[in-house]
């Protein structure tokens, strides 16, 4: 049992040097360049905006989150029990390439949580209703707003999904190298769906919740977004579409 618990550290720091190269930490910029010059009505107004967007997405984000949560842990459960138990090679190498791929969903999911999940309660934990309260609300708020729109935008990125399939082809010829190439290509196939469906079931409903706030309050618009203007000419004038 020892050397089957440094058999799966061993594989799961293997494939957690892969996976970590496709990270892709964001930044949580401020978006109120001038937040002083704000009247108390503009604070709350925004301070509410935030709230209640923000607290729109937690739910399905809370879900997502400890889902996969779950399911690696149980990943990692069934693997090593099936390497502990099984008198079959192929069927130990397998298994524990399956609990070492799950030790890092695990250790990912935990390492990075998906902010959504705490909604606007970054925001409740600052106590009191003065001015120098609502600014640091208002700071916190748009820092959460950013960090959670940003991530749910990371799940169309390409280095998310090359990563995931770069971490189960490595699986899969590990599996092919100690085990049998049956068992390496059903691996590396399932891992690969695993992992896609994983990204793609990540909360979406927030990508656009960021830009929906800069072009409200900061009076900044989308940047896919067509402008229809007339522009005066010396004969008349003109349509310019930009986009």
């Amino acid at each position: 049992m020892r050397a089957l618990a440094k058999s799966v550290c061993v594989v799961a720091l293997m494939f957690w040097c892969i996976s970590a190269s496709a990270a892709d930490p964001s930044g949580t910029t401020g978006i109120t360049t001038s937040p002083d010059a704000l009247s108390d009505a503009e604070l709350d107004q925004r301070i509410a905006w935030l709230k209640t967007t923000l607290d729109a997405t937690a739910g399905y984000s809370k879900f997502w989150q400890y889902g996969w949560a779950s399911g690696y842990t149980l990943g990692i459960g069934i693997g090593v029990a099936q390497a502990a138990t099984t008198s079959k090679n192929d069927t130990r190498v397998n298994s524990i390439v399956t609990a070492s791929k799950a030790v890092i969903g695990t250790a990912r999911m935990l390492w990075d949580p998906h902010p959504g999940r705490l909604g606007a309660d970054p925001m409740r934990a600052i106590s009191g209703d003065d001015r120098s309260a609502k600014l640091q609300r208002l700071a916190v708020g748009e820092s959460q707003l950013t960090r959670v729109s940003e991530r749910a935008q990371k799940r169309l990125r390409w280095e998310r999904h090359v990563g995931s399939v770069a971490l189960n082809l490595v699986g899969g010829a590990f599996v092919a190298g100690f085990g049998n190439w049956e068992d390496a290509l059903i691996s590396t196939a399932v891992g690969v769906v695993v992992g896609e469906v994983m990204i793609f079931s990540s909360p979406k409903a927030a990508a656009s919740n960021l830009s929906d706030y800069q072009q409200k309050f900061a009076g900044i618009t989308r940047p896919d977004e067509w402008q229809v203007s007339l522009i005066p000419t010396g004969m008349g004038a003109a349509i310019r579409v930009d986009f």
